[in-house]
């Protein structure tokens, strides 16, 4: 099984955002790096799909180390009830736990760029714990399917065209589907970067070592998690 992570805090209750610090700017140029990483022939992807591996490490020398934590409205929530995986960015914001439960299932794939949050206005640091920008280190290309895929396959509403047609694709191949379970985290690679899928075996750890960011969405109630159904 297949799960859809877009966990995004702007339409959540908690409504908070990252942005940036004055003088600074978060231009990684990730693209450069995409498509150059490697393919990764170990995992035997099946016919017509192609995993590849980040292999180089990103250069995030242009890569804001301080970011603002703001909120649109109303008062500041506490800082502990980050979610330990979330986005407002071009790149997800995660956790010390989350960052540790990913060397640990998935070792060596996957990059961490540490990141300061202040609180805007107080300018207090968020020190419970440390975040970190994710840069995901697994990409996967699915042949684009000339039809879609009906739009009730998946518990939400915002799905971009060209993903409807790779999961059109994915519904049509059970091989494909067997392969796509396995992998612990991913993302389509020339789809945008807000969109990451887990499979069954990480979520269950998430929810195990109690990780905030991970309710599973029912019906068409966009929550952070979304079922994808075959």
């Amino acid at each position: 099984m297949l799960y859809r992570l877009c966990t995004n805090t702007n339409a959540s209750r908690l409504n908070i955002r990252l942005g940036l610090i004055d003088g600074t700017h978060a231009d990684i140029k990730l693209d450069q790096y995409e498509w150059l990483a490697e393919e990764d022939d170990a995992s035997s992807p099946p016919a017509g799909v192609a995993c590849y591996l980040l292999k180089r490490s990103a250069d995030t020398s242009e890569l804001a180390a301080d970011m603002r934590l703001f909120r649109s409205g109303g008062k500041m929530p506490d800082p502990k009830k980050i979610p330990d995986f979330w986005s407002t960015s071009n790149l997800p914001t995660v956790s010390e736990a989350f960052k540790n439960l990913m060397e640990e299932i998935d070792p060596g794939v996957h990059q961490f760029f540490p990141i300061n949050l202040i609180i805007d206005k107080t300018n207090e640091p968020v020190d419970h714990t440390r975040f970190y920008h994710f840069i995901c280190g697994r990409l996967v290309d699915v042949p684009v399917h000339d039809q879609p895929c009906d739009r009730s396959t998946h518990d939400t509403r915002s799905i971009d065209e060209g993903e409807l047609h790779r999961w059109r694709t994915i519904q049509e191949r059970p091989d494909i589907q067997t392969y796509l379970d396995q992998l612990p985290i991913w993302r389509f690679r020339d789809l945008g970067r807000f969109v990451y899928f887990i499979n069954k075996e990480s979520l269950d750890i998430t929810h195990e070592r109690g990780l905030k960011g991970f309710k599973e969405s029912s019906g068409h109630v966009n929550r952070d998690v979304q079922h994808v159904r075959y």
